[in-house]
């Protein structure tokens, strides 16, 4: 696996971050309604489980990488 490093200003760094936190709440909406199409529909919706598991893991990696643009 290839790492990229970014360089960020403390401002960019402040603004991604601020992104992030006001984008909070959909990614949280979006990991509860394929969690729950999961559990009650997942024979309707076959895709509904790897979206979950989709936004399960975007969601760790993204609060991982807000605490990294924190000093």
């Amino acid at each position: 696996m290839k790492n990229i490093m970014i360089e960020l200003t403390p401002e960019q760094a402040n603004k991604l971050d601020m992104y992030l936190i006001m984008t909070t709440n959909y990614r949280q909406g979006e990991l509860k309604v394929w969690k729950e199409l999961a559990e009650t529909e997942g024979e309707k919706y076959p895709a509904a489980k790897g979206n979950y598991n989709f936004w399960c893991e975007m969601n760790s990696f993204l609060d991982g990488f807000m605490e990294g643009l924190r000093p």
